[in-house]
């Protein structure tokens, strides 16, 4: 298996299209979830669900070298180095994103009252802290502030930080346990704390419905025990993956076969866009972190036998996918900007929608670009270089993790 996967990147470029797609929906609706475009207003709160396929993929990405450090008996990675790439990779495009919406364009989110999401500068140090450390969803009166779609980011973060203690736990069940055993465990944990999140925020609220107040109910909803499960459909992705590629055959012909194809077509699909509607929210998360998961063994299991979906693969897609942790920071910045300035398209139908999202694409898409170019590219090149210090090596820097 290649060890950088360019179907990874493309598929972070389509779940930060969906989030982008789905807010300039949320911002030309005017919050009215029944707002019509006709037969496609049914697929746009579907659209959410890219936050999902993040967790998914990271899930897969910083497992997997631990089921290989496992299954292979090498050294796994210092949790120094591990925190400090994790750091380089996430903070400095954030930082810079929170800061010129924060204090440039006047868009970061202030506050969230009964009539709406209000923009504006980040004066309140405490605010201003929280979402700088991105602890800002930890408490009540932050939660509806910065960078607003950021409150995935203070869950990746907690995950990344759980990831050394898995890497523990899975070294120490080496020694006493089967590999299966080993590289299972942390999965089945992680697996274990998203059910008692789901559940624990279902039963301590009216129903089952995401909150979407200032509260601690809402800083549970937000908390990586409530999305723990989401991570760990990636992570038994990666624990099946790293286990077939070491048979003489590698993967089951299944999981690249028609009937697999037709799983995903003929359930999964209707269960990300009718399932929306018919499912428990927090269920239906789940189920679609499971869909996610099989697609993504599906695609790399076809990849490691020389068949790439074209599209995947496809040089744009990838270069989209490179820049689509930008393109989700920037997207609700800039679509909130365009708001206080009066730019954006009002009325029902198709026409204002099409026109905000063709403006919003290419302001957020340049702003994007600039930023990989400018700060996240190089925030990689210092991680590649520290790697390459220690071990003495000449290797090029990977941006797919």
């Amino acid at each position: 298996m290649p060890d950088r996967l360019l179907e990874l990147e493309s598929l972070r470029g389509i779940a930060a299209t969906s989030i982008l797609v789905f807010h300039c929906w949320l911002f030309t609706s005017h919050g009215v979830f029944n707002w019509g475009l006709g037969p496609l207003t049914v697929f746009m709160q579907p659209l959410q669900s890219g936050v999902t396929l993040f967790f998914v993929l990271s899930g897969f990405l910083l497992y997997r070298p631990i089921v290989h450090a496992v299954v292979e008996g090498r050294p796994r990675q210092s949790a120094t180095t591990y925190l400090r790439n994790r750091a380089l990779r996430i903070l400095p495009a954030y930082w810079f994103v929170l800061l010129v919406s924060g204090f440039v364009l006047q868009s970061a989110t202030t506050d969230a009252t009964s009539s709406g999401i209000i923009p504006g500068t980040l004066t309140d140090p405490r605010s201003l802290a929280s979402n700088l450390l991105l602890v800002q969803t930890y408490h009540p009166s932050t939660i509806w502030t910065g960078v607003l779609p950021a409150w995935s980011l203070t869950v990746e973060l907690a995950f990344y930080l759980c990831i050394p203690l898995l890497a523990l736990l899975a070294a120490g069940l080496i020694r006493h346990r089967s590999v299966a055993w080993a590289v299972f465990a942390p999965m089945a944990l992680l697996l274990l704390f998203g059910v008692t999140g789901k559940t624990l925020v279902t039963v301590l609220s009216d129903g089952p419905e995401r909150s979407q107040g200032a509260d601690w109910h809402a800083v549970l909803d937000r908390s990586l025990l409530t999305h723990a499960d989401l991570f760990a459909f990636g992570m038994a992705a990666a624990v099946a993956l790293v286990l077939w590629n070491r048979r003489p055959d590698g993967p089951p012909k299944f999981i690249g076969g028609a009937s697999t194809g037709r799983f995903l077509g003929y359930l999964g699909l209707p269960t990300l866009i009718v399932g929306y509607y018919l499912i428990p929210p927090y269920l239906y998360d789940s189920l679609v972190a499971f869909f996610a998961a099989v697609l993504l063994l599906r695609l790399l299991s076809k990849s490691r036998d020389g068949t790439k979906p074209g599209l995947l693969t496809d040089r744009r897609a990838v270069a989209w996918g490179r820049v689509s942790y930008s393109v989700f920071l920037w997207n609700w910045p800039v679509l909130s900007f365009l708001a206080v300035q009066g730019l954006l398209a009002s009325g029902s139908g198709p026409l204002p929608f099409l026109r905000n999202l063709i403006v919003a694409s290419a302001l957020v898409g340049a702003l994007s670009f600039f930023t990989y170019r400018f700060i996240e590219a190089p925030a990689l090149t210092l991680k590649g270089r520290g790697s390459q210090l220690r071990e003495g090596t000449a290797r090029p820097a990977r941006a797919s993790a």
